[in-house]
């Protein structure tokens, strides 16, 4: 079957729903596949700056315990 089919059959089935639970659960699923797509910009945003990396980078190095 090909994609046009399948939604043009779950398009005239949805159409028929009546129940809101099931309507429900159709919604639930349709925002999980939202959040799959990651957003490069709004993570982009909230990174460190290069300072900020190197200073993070410096901080960490000198935590770890170098004496064996």
């Amino acid at each position: 079957m090909e994609i046009q089919e399948k939604k043009s059959l779950l398009q005239k089935r949805l159409a028929n729903v009546e129940n809101p639970a099931v309507l429900d659960e159709i919604e639930e699923i349709l925002n999980r596949n939202e959040q799959k797509y990651f957003d490069f910009d709004k993570a982009f945003s909230e990174g460190y700056t290069v300072e900020e990396f190197r200073q993070e980078i410096h901080k960490r190095i000198k935590s770890w315990d170098w004496k064996k």
